[in-house]
């Protein structure tokens, strides 16, 4: 009966168990690529981007597309992503027609060794409704901003081949024999930098590299009303979490306790942001810093964020998306701290940037773009590069802000 129940278990494991369809479907979509009409390649009416990055890197990439919509205005742009509360933020976007989220699922085992042939297949079978829906577009131009991982690389290549894009842009790496045409991974360039890279084999020149910034009203939120009262307060923004990697990008909460004692001492207001997977880091902060403080955890969405981070004077935060966010909205002093992660990569030149980085030799281990091999941290103290910038630093910095320097203390 054990051994029965154990097979049972994993047949229902296996899709086509479940959904004896998918046996159908298949040699119906192997017919329709041979047969179906192909767009011409001077017709380039609509225009698939793939990012399954977080909010951080699909905000890098709001430069290139606010380009592609200004070079082709009347095309159709749509935007292909991996998370739910990505396709959240960006709906509505106004250079956008539609945000596609599928759900993220690994290659088998099985079809790895196949290569580009397995990750067609792998295409097919897992995602029919969002390959028949793409058809229907007829997309004349698809860019695979692969910056995730390689078998997202290779699952954006294959799914552009498989709607028999013309023209097809990404990285010159995982299964590029895809693509029609292959950008270089060049590490002297930074995340916004890089995407608009892509824009060269289109012949379309930058315009403004401005992040894009969510419009629309807040005010119904209570903890936004609560800050539009205060307006005339000195408001900052401390966001002391962000998404686990292999190496964590967290600086200890107690190093943000001590920063963010000095930022109420001097009488400014304090927001603490995060989602769901920051709540524990986040209700530490704000149960070191007292009931003076807005603990706003898991209680925003996208555009609410960015009103608040709008109202602030600071923001202090790790290497996560706010970093971009309060770019975005012009945050007139970002102190953000970099540990496993290379600033030169992911931030932009400005003076609104105070960057707080280790001295160790080994730091940063991700060196370059975010889709680079990481190597879990062999430190006999973890993530020391985190652990030993001194808070020290942050509060001097601080003192230096024209906003402090009177009367320091």
């Amino acid at each position: 009966m054990d051994a029965f129940k154990t097979l049972r278990d994993k047949l229902y494991r296996i899709r086509t168990y479940r959904e004896p369809w998918r046996l159908i479907w298949l040699p119906l979509a192997a017919l329709l690529l041979l047969f179906k009409k192909r767009p011409r390649k001077t017709a380039y009416r609509n225009v698939l981007l793939i990012n399954f990055g977080g909010l951080g890197d699909v905000l890098m990439m709001t430069p290139a597309l606010r380009s592609i919509k200004e070079h082709f205005p009347d095309a159709k742009v749509d935007l292909m992503v991996g998370k739910s509360y990505v396709q959240k933020a960006f709906e509505g976007h106004p250079d956008l027609d539609d945000v596609i989220c599928i759900k993220m699922a690994r290659m088998s085992a099985f079809l790895k060794p196949l290569g580009s042939i397995g990750a067609i297949w792998n295409t097919l079978y897992l995602y029919p409704r969002e390959f028949v829906k793409s058809c229907l577009r007829r997309y004349g131009i698809g860019i695979n901003y692969g910056v995730m991982f390689h078998h997202w690389d290779r699952f954006g290549n294959a799914f552009m081949y498989s709607l028999g894009i013309p023209m097809r842009l990404g990285f010159d790496k995982n299964e590029s024999w895809l693509l029609t045409d292959k950008v270089q991974k060049r590490r002297e360039l930074e995340g916004k930098e890089l995407y608009l890279a892509f824009l060269e084999p289109l012949n379309i020149e930058a315009g403004s590299k401005d992040l894009f910034s969510p419009p629309g009203d807040v005010k119904g939120n209570p903890l936004v009303n609560k800050i539009i009262k205060e307006k005339a307060k000195a408001w900052a923004t401390i966001h002391p979490g962000g998404t686990s990697h292999i190496n964590t990008r967290r600086w200890p909460v107690e190093h943000f306790a001590e920063v963010g004692k000095y930022l109420l001492s001097r009488g400014t207001g304090i927001v603490v942001t995060g989602d769901h997977e920051d709540q524990g880091v986040c209700d530490e902060l704000a149960k070191r810093l007292g009931d003076e403080v807005v603990n706003s955890c898991d209680k925003l969405d996208f555009k609410e964020t960015a009103f608040l981070l709008s109202c602030s004077k600071i923001c202090v935060t790790n290497d996560t998306s706010i970093v971009h966010l309060a770019d975005a909205v012009k945050v007139p002093h970002i102190l953000a701290i970099f540990g496993p992660t290379d600033p030169t990569y992911l931030v932009s030149g400005n003076d609104r940037y105070h960057i707080f980085k280790s001295d160790l030799e080994c730091a940063p281990c991700r060196v370059g773009a975010p889709h680079e091999e990481v190597v879990p941290c062999d430190r006999e103290i973890k993530q020391e590069c985190l652990k030993f910038i001194n808070p020290q630093l942050i509060i001097e910095k601080l003192k230096a802000l024209p906003i402090f320097e009177k009367n320091t203390s």
